[in-house]
């Protein structure tokens, strides 16, 4: 009996390391030059994991084997391996990540919407709001959150809402901006990111108390936060506390005495003061 198990476990060690050498044939464009990943061939990797594929073991080895042929551009392969997958993020990953190879790339984004992934659907909104399509960027950034609250990833929710935050300050959407900025600091209460975000959207629309007030936290948090000192000046300033803007700037010029926001805010206040 002891020998049985003594074989199994060589050949479990066989066999895990047969995947990792395939793995390394699969990226070895990304390892170490001279490095023994730089040095399995891809063909290898490919073969190894278009088997486990076919025998559906280990689970990942299907998807891996897909994105590979999308990368080779072996998009018939692809697409039969895409086709088993079991319905979910994998799956709409891949066929999102295929569709964008085949040019579709309304499609992939619909698909990488419906997989939550992040990345790839924030660079296509960066892309469209660099274009002036920002109604289209917006559209899918609240496609995003939809998804991401169904899948609770809340990983990426606190980021989602703060770009959606931004798309819908840029439309003219105040009440849905102050919204999506507010979601996105109930996942990260924490975050001077956000925190500035939903203030200066506030200072922006003329409510000074809640930007105030937000402005504050971002400097109890940091207070050495250039953003928020001039944040705090700011409010003063438009309050018409003209010594508290003063206050501000002498506390900026302590901690960057070069920097453009400084400058910026400084003319502000002599512009105030000279009326």
């Amino acid at each position: 009996m002891r020998g049985v198990l003594v074989v199994a476990a060589i050949l479990v060690l066989a066999v895990l390391a047969v995947i990792q050498l395939a793995s390394d044939g699969l990226y070895a464009h990304a390892a170490v030059p001279g490095s023994l990943p730089r040095s399995v061939p891809r063909e290898f990797g490919i073969r190894v994991y278009d088997r486990l594929a076919s025998i559906g073991f280990p689970p990942y080895a299907r998807r891996i084997a897909a994105l590979a042929a999308i990368e080779d551009g072996r998009f018939d392969r692809a697409r039969t391996l895409i086709d088993g997958l079991p319905p979910g993020v994998d799956r709409d990953d891949a066929q999102a990540r295929l569709d964008d190879a085949l040019g579709d790339h309304r499609r992939a984004v619909a698909r990488y919407v419906a997989a939550g992934d992040l990345v790839r659907v924030s660079e296509a909104v960066d892309a469209l709001d660099r274009a002036g399509r920002a109604q289209e960027a917006l559209a899918i950034g609240r496609a995003l959150v939809r998804e991401l609250e169904r899948l609770r990833d809340v990983d990426d929710l606190a980021h989602a809402y703060w770009r959606l935050g931004q798309l819908e300050s840029e439309t003219g959407h105040h009440r849905a901006s102050l919204a999506a900025y507010r979601r996105a600091l109930v996942y990260e209460p924490l975050s001077e990111t956000y925190l500035l975000g939903a203030a200066n959207e506030e200072m922006g629309h003329g409510d000074l108390a809640s930007a105030r007030a937000l402005f504050a936290r971002v400097v109890a948090l940091d207070p050495g936060s250039v953003d928020g000192r001039i944040g705090v000046g700011r409010v003063a300033l438009r309050s018409g506390d003209i010594a508290g803007a003063r206050r501000e700037i002498a506390i900026v010029r302590r901690l960057a005495p070069a920097s453009p926001q400084l400058a910026q805010f400084e003319s502000e206040v002599r512009n105030a003061t000279s009326r």
